[in-house]
């Protein structure tokens, strides 16, 4: 047992006892307190409190008992001493048991590794191998090391186990708790080792033998088995067989009479616990021939004697009853060879392999030898010639076995064949037949003829193959007409060749090209190939295009002419100048496959280039023109004049001026724009930052002279707070980039703090004080200077509705003023200058007790004539939990005189509100109630009592406001007394009551059964009697769950949705917070809780331009309310864009190109794009491309001049896609528009597109600028710290819109205004693009439309007055808006005026109708307002309103989408418009993505592009 004093620090550990002793203490020790969770220490069986103040606690646990511990004494005068004692309870060490299994063989390694899976630092680990310490290292006899891995871990590694590391190995683990220990005995197996052993040689048939299998070394038991073959011995083998065990480690195998069969590999296996191992030997048994008794001898074929010499024989098997001994001699007979696979005649196609197997026997073994008959000699008479086969006939051979193999056979291989096989004794031959079958192929023949036009040719064809042969010829594929300048003939030459001709006379072009000669007869078919080329002059190149570009040189390509070339002739100039100044460049016809280098040309240069084809017969016409510009080589300056400035806390604006003009090199398309944290440049080597790219708004070329180039500003945006960047810029053409600029560092300004305060705590001090703890949030989420801490705290029940406020600059607080034993919900926020960080947790604190305050409302009644009731309520400051009450009464008057003085005393428990006192003498009585605590008793409560003979009629019970939950019983009490008895009514409201689910008790109280809501009220219970009258009051309060919160949603950003709320009735309870529950379309359902005190949440992290589904549930003590509507909302963001023709696609003669850039996103990233083309008249559509739009531009070449063409363009993002149609016409050869063909536009009604020669190239770049320029619309933002998350209170304009119904649309009006797309870039949490769509209109007070002139550009409609983001015709005022909204609802159809575009997030009610845009909170306030622009969708149809089901018209765009309402009035009063930018130029310009697309942060460029 540890044993500790008061005020000193006491250590325990987990599992023992200890005890802590509180010396000097008086008597009225009242109790021990824990200030971890507030409560008392009383006597159980894991802890005791001694009579002498000292606290024992056992089987210690860590959580539970460490802490501080506060004894405090206290007397009946008040006075209290405190003493304290911190306990920490130490976690002793544990090791988790280790093993290295139970098979450890010697010879491997071990690894033991010792794993301190709990205990309190610092720990040490040791290892003891047989008690003797290893410290760590590899020193260790026996190859073994200790190697610590960490605190926790430490292993034993043996590199190679032998039998003496068996034994006891301990891991010790030792902290300032206790050492413990873990032993694993080792093990280590042997595994066995057999001796050699082997058959003795020359064993044959009938002889004996023995081998033993002997186990010199490994561990007991050992088992022996004996194989032969890899078969068992013991599953069966030839006989004669015999194993028999030795002793415990040897084995006799025994074969008594050996035969032919025992011949064999025999295998000793021994196997222990260790391992199993084999050795084995080989026996080989000889046959004999006997020769018993007499010699016996077998002629020869050639009737030679055999001659056998008469040795010493060995004994032969004895015969059946002789006893003798036999001997005998082995005698080998001489065989003549005999076939055992005769040859025969074979056949074999040509270019096969063929196997002729010749395979004989005898004695000796008979040689094979193959020959072939050559030519010279007759057959069957005798002048036949044989040769070796390998001599005659190449890619034959003889095989070791005496077949013959021939390797693709040829026809030279066909022919008569000897196989003779040949010994000592005799041979033997076989004469057969081999024949070649041959399918046609052909010996010789051209491969290529030429002709000149006009005159005769003959293309020949060699043939050899088996006859009969037929030949065929073909052009091309195709069969040959007949046609009196075609000519065929076929004759037969010597040596069997087979001649083909075909003649062509006055060839011409036409006849030029691939001519098959086929041959075929039984055994195949074969063609041969000859290429005639009609030779003329060339025609002109045609295809000419780009294939490589550069600063001084470019590289052409074009498709070889008909017949092609033998060179050709390059011929370019500048735009202005003409032909008869142009420079020529010839080359070889076989030097242009991967094109011809154009050079020295100027940068950034417009040039004119055409191709003439030469050959020997004369020059080609010209091809069309090609009409090119050099690029621009790479910047040899970095930009200048580089500043950056904090605009946010993650915002900074960066402005730069682009290069000298005389360094720039040709044209700027725009510039990298560099970041980093400086943290990240401190780490060495090259800087790492991330780049993002700001495009030209003026077709990529800088305007200006020396210091007026013009001022360059972009915005980088999703930046952290209060950190140090450092940034750079380089410009770029179409070459590369330029230097980077010296980096400017810039600081972005603070934020509010992303992260709430960690571990926060709270613990009670005194009765009216607690005191909070808690830790600084991440460093990460800082955002700034934490200037403090701000603290909320309440009632825990919620019953107070006053939530108080305090703040501290430290990291603790004392929190003061508070009601004793009380439960206190407690969160803390940081804050920097620029705002308030997110509430932590909220924590639960509890008060210490208090002496209690005076009884209330004490009052005493007469009830007889020597007795009198006393009642009272409890303190209305009870100071923790009552534990009873003490009445005292003295009669202070008496009419007899003799009961002066006397008094009473008595004590009734905490839950009692009234006593009687009998057998008073006296006429008047003082009578005091004291209330008692744990802490002590309180001030009394005094009445005075008046003893009568008369017993009026009263009432003793005390009034109350209850609180009672629906559906249960609740009882009213109505204590009376009077003589005579009193009549006792009970009213309802002012309204005596009747039966109604009410009933009165034999005691006067009032049952009300299975409250409801209505039942709450004023219940009074009235007494009268002849002597008097009274009545009391109850305020019955029925609790009820509270009803569904009134839900609005909005979309502020792509990627978030803010869902704002109000509370209706709370059903008599607080509020104890709300479950907010939201999904995608077809999602699952998502919930969150959120704080009771909060009235609106933000969504993040949500997908752009996708529909959400929001409802909210509020609950109270009760329980929980319905669910209320479900707010259907759409992020910001749509489906991507098509941009005009103009913007996207530039065509050429044979080719155009599409720059994918040009789409605009509308938010949402585009993911995917795919791009097809066919020709006007083709149903088939060509796919050019498919992936990302990263690309500039990319073109679709191989196209037919002067031809219409289609381009479908798909786009797709999260939010949808999008498929669009470009027609467009490619120019004629000359590069000239070509003449209308009645391509009417298909998809949208988009015209083709076409270009003019001498104007193409200008267009060409006329079209990047008006790209760079519509990239780059822009428009400045507010400022992120002046914005604010929440929507705000007096927003007449919230964004953004909702969904609502509109008329169909009235016929185009003349004077409408098309829409226009720029970007605008929303400032809140969430940085991404997003699309408006600009509907402009010219107005006046009148309200008619002003006529607009055609040639009006995008800026002068900016120029108009009332330019917003969705403009209604007209500048009216809202009211204005609002009337005119309802007439022409009366009248029926809306003009074209009237339609809306819906912009981003919608707020709509699931069930049949849609809400209004988002309102203001002090419109929430007026629920019949509310309710004017919201569709609520519960109803006997609809059970659960989130299950609902609604139809939209799929056929519309999903922005357009109409919902069923009953009216349509409100929903045109819906429509608000924004104020519009005073300056058109402060569009916003926001583009996704940078050159560095692995970088986290978004980036949003806000450029203002000036000349100053």
């Amino acid at each position: 047992m540890n044993r500790g004093i008061l005020g000193n620090v006491i250590t325990g550990t987990i599992g023992q006892i200890y005890s802590i002793l509180f010396q000097q203490l008086s008597r009225a020790l009242i109790g021990l307190k824990v200030p971890l969770d507030g409560s008392p220490v009383s006597s159980s069986p894991e802890r005791r409190i001694g009579s002498d103040g000292t606290l024992v606690v056992e089987r210690v646990r860590k959580r539970e008992d460490a802490g501080v511990y506060t004894c405090t004494a206290s007397t009946k005068q008040g006075r209290s001493a405190t003493g304290s004692a911190r306990v920490t309870v130490l976690v002793p060490p544990k090791i988790a048991p280790f093993s290295a299994g139970e098979h450890v063989v010697a010879g491997e390694r071990l690894g033991l590794t010792c794993t301190v899976s709990l205990g309190d630092e610092p720990l040490s680990i040791t290892w003891l191998w047989h008690g003797a310490p290893l410290t760590p290292g590899p020193t260790h006899p026996g190859g073994m090391s200790v190697t610590n891995f960490n605190t926790f871990n430490s292993v034993l590694s043996i590199e190679r186990v032998l039998p003496r590391h068996a034994g006891n190995f301990t891991c010790v683990a030792t902290n300032d708790a206790a050492s413990t220990r873990y032993t694993y005995t080792l093990t280590v197996h042997v595994p066995p080792r057999i001796a050699p052993f082997s058959f003795q040689d020359g064993l044959s048939e009938g002889m004996r033998t023995h081998v033993i299998c002997g186990v010199n070394q490994g561990d007991s038991p050992l088992k022996l088995t004996w194989y032969k073959d890899g078969r068992p011995l013991s599953h069966g083998g030839p006989p004669d067989i015999q194993v028999k065990v030795l002793d415990l480690f040897s084995s006799l195998l025994t074969i008594s009479s050996l035969t032919a069969a025992h011949s064999g590999r025999y295998t000793c296996q021994a196997h222990n616990a260790a391992a199993a191992v084999r050795s084995s030997a080989s026996l080989s048994v000889h046959g004999k021939v006997p020769l018993a008794r007499q010699w016996q001898f077998t002629a020869s074929p050639t009737g030679l004697p055999v001659v056998a010499p008469c040795r010493p024989c060995r004994p032969a098997r004895p015969g059946r009853r002789s006893r003798s001994a036999q001997y005998s001699s082995d005698a080998t007979a001489s065989l003549p060879p005999s076939w055992v696979l005769e040859p025969r005649d074979a056949r074999v196609s040509r270019g096969h392999s063929l196997v002729v197997d010749c395979v004989a026997r005898g004695h000796p073994e008979p040689s094979v030898q193959w020959q072939k008959q050559v030519e010279g000699g007759v057959a069957g008479t005798g002048t036949e010639e044989y040769r070796g086969v390998e001599v005659v006939t190449p890619r034959s051979a003889q095989l070791a076995n005496g077949s013959l193999f021939i390797s693709r056979a040829q026809p030279t291989h066909a022919g008569t064949y000897v196989c003779r096989a040949q010994n000592s004794v005799g041979h033997v031959t076989a004469t057969i037949s081999v024949a070649v079958n041959s399918a046609p192929y052909f010996s010789g023949g051209s491969t290529s003829v030429d002709v000149r036009a006009g005159e005769m040719t003959v293309l020949e064809c060699r043939v050899r193959g088996d006859p009969p042969l037929t030949v065929t010829w073909s052009l091309r594929g195709s069969s040959l007409h007949h046609s009196p300048r075609y000519s065929e003939s076929v004759s037969a030459e010597p040596g069997g060749e087979t001649l083909a001709k075909l003649e062509v006379s006055g060839a011409v072009q036409s006849d030029a090209g691939l001519y098959t000669c086929t041959a075929h007869n039984t055994y195949g078919r074969n063609s041969h190939t000859i290429t005639l080329n009609v030779h003329e002059p060339p025609s002109a190149p045609r295809g000419l295009r780009v294939v490589g570009e550069g600063s001084r040189a470019m590289r052409v390509s074009w498709a070889a002419p008909d017949p092609p070339p033998a060179s050709y002739v390059v011929q370019y100039r500048r735009s202005l100048e003409g032909w008869g100044e142009a420079r020529e460049v010839s080359v070889p016809a076989a030097g242009v496959t991967a094109g011809v280098e154009v050079s020295p040309l100027l940068p950034a240069t417009d040039y004119v280039v055409r191709v003439v084809a030469v050959n020997h017969l004369g020059r080609s016409p010209p091809s069309e023109d090609l009409r090119i510009t050099t690029s621009a080589e790479k910047p040899g300056a970095p930009p200048r004049d580089l500043r950056a400035e904090a605009t946010g806390a993650r915002e900074v604006r960066v402005s730069w001026r682009p290069p000298p003009s005389d360094r720039a090199y040709g044209t700027i398309l725009g510039f990298y724009l560099g970041y980093a944290p400086v943290s990240r440049q401190a780490v060495p080597g090259s800087p790492q930052y991330n780049f993002t790219t700001v495009e030209s708004s003026e077709g990529g070329r800088v305007v200006g002279s020396e210091g007026g180039e013009g001022m360059w500003t972009a915005s980088l945006g999703g930046l952290e707070p209060h950190t140090d960047y450092q940034v750079v810029v380089q410009a770029y053409n179409s070459e590369g980039a330029g230097p980077l600029t010296p980096p400017t560092t810039v600081t972005t300004r603070e934020d509010a703090p992303g992260g709430s305060p960690l571990d926060v705590r709270c613990s009670g001090l005194t009765w009216d004080s607690v005191q909070v703890n808690w830790s600084p949030p991440d460093p990460r989420l800082h955002h700034g200077l934490i200037r403090g801490y701000r603290l909320e705290y309440e009632r825990w029940d919620g019953w107070s509705a006053r939530v108080q406020r305090t703040q501290t600059r430290t990291v603790t607080a004392l929190v003061t003023g508070l009601e004793a034993a009380t439960n206190y919900s407690v969160r803390v926020r940081a804050y920097t200058g620029a705002g308030d960080g997110p509430w932590a947790a909220p924590v639960l604190c509890t008060t210490d007790e208090d002496v209690p305050g005076r009884p209330v409302g004490v009052r005493g009644v007469v009830s007889g004539s020597r007795s009198f009731i006393v009642s009272w309520a409890p303190p209305a400051r009870p100071g923790g939990r009552i534990l009873s009450y003490k009445v005292t009464w003295r009669v202070v008057e008496s009419q007899l005189g003799g009961g002066r003085g006397r008094e009473g005393v008595t004590t009734v428990a905490g839950t009692v509100t009234w006593v009687q006192v009998d057998s008073v003498q006296g006429s008047l009585v003082e009578v005091e109630v004291v209330a008692s605590t744990r802490v002590g008793e309180g001030p009394p409560g005094t009445a005075r009592v008046t003893l009568t003979n008369t017993v009026p009629a009263a009432i003793y019970s005390t009034a109350t406001s209850i609180r009672a939950e629906r559906g249960r019983d609740v009882t009213l009490p109505c204590g009376h007394v009077g003589q005579p008895r009193p009549k006792l009514t009970w009213t309802y409201q002012g309204r005596q009551l009747g039966g109604e689910g009410r009933l009165v008790k034999g005691d006067g109280g009032l049952v009300v059964q299975e409250a409801t809501r209505e039942d709450s009220g004023n219940y009074t219970c009235s007494v009268t009697n002849k002597h008097g009258s009274d009545h009391i009051t109850y305020s019955l309060t029925v609790l009820v769950p509270p009803s569904a919160p009134l839900v609005l949603a909005s979309s502020p950003s792509e990627r978030s949705v803010q869902v704002q709320w109000k509370q209706g009735d709370k059903g008599g309870a607080p509020i104890t917070g709300f479950t907010l529950y939201y999904r995608k379309d077809h999602g699952a359902w998502t919930q969150l809780n959120v704080h009771r005190h909060a009235h609106s949440h933000t969504l993040e992290d949500l997908e752009c331009g996708s529909r959400y589904h929001v409802y909210i549930v509020a609950h109270n003590s009760v329980g929980s309310s319905p669910a209320s509507t479900t707010a259907v909302v759409r992020t910001l963001g749509g489906a991507p864009q098509a941009p005009p023709p103009l913007q996207f696609l530039t065509p050429n003669s044979t080719s155009v190109t599409v720059f994918p850039r040009a789409w605009v996103a509308r938010g949402c990233p585009i993911t995917h794009m795919v791009l097809e083309y066919r020709r006007h008249d083709d149903p088939q559509w060509v796919q050019v491309s498919s992936g990302g739009p990263q690309a500039r531009r990319v073109e679709v070449i191989s196209l037919m001049p002067a031809t219409a063409y289609s381009l479908r363009v798909t786009a797709v993002s999260s939010a949808g896609s999008t498929t669009h149609t470009y027609p467009f016409t490619t120019l004629t050869p000359a590069g000239e528009t070509a003449p209308s063909g009645g391509h009417e536009g298909e998809g949208d009604g988009v015209d083709g597109v076409g270009r003019g020669a001498n104007t193409a190239a200008r267009d060409n770049k006329h079209n990047l600028a008006q790209r760079e320029q519509y990239y780059a619309t822009i428009r400045k933002s507010v400022p992120r710290d002046q914005q604010s998350d929440l929507i705000p209170e007096n927003a007449e304009d919230i964004y953004p819109y909702a969904t609502f119904q509109l008329p169909d649309p009235a016929p185009p009006d003349s004077n409408h205004i098309p829409m226009y797309p720029i970007y605008q870039t929303r400032n809140d949490k969430v940085r991404k693009p997003k699309l408006l769509i600009m509907m402009i209109h010219a107005s006046n007070t009148d309200n008619e439309s002003e006529t607009i002139p055609r040639n009006y550009d995008l800026e002068s409609a900016q120029k108009l007055e009332g330019y917003g983001e969705v403009k209604r015709r007209g500048s009216r005022s809202r009211g204005q808006r609002r009337s005119r909204s309802r007439s022409r609802s009366r009248g029926g159809l809306a003009d074209s005026g009237e339609d809306y575009e819906t912009l981003g997030s919608d707020t709509e009610t699931e069930h049949g109708g849609v809400s209004s845009r988002t309102e203001s909170s002090n419109q929430l306030d007026d629920i019949p307002s509310i309710r004017d622009h919201t569709v609520y969708a519960r109803g006997p149809g609809n059970k659960d309103p989130r299950d609902a089901v609604y139809s939209r018209d799929t056929t519309k765009d999903p922005r357009e989408v109409v919902y069923t309402r009953e009216t349509q009035k409100e929903a045109r009063e819906q429509v608000y418009s924004r104020e519009a930018p005073k300056d058109p130029r402060e569009a916003v310009f926001a583009r996704e993505g940078s050159r560095d697309s692995s970088s986290g942060a978004a980036f949003q460029q806000r450029i203002h592009h000036s000349k100053y």
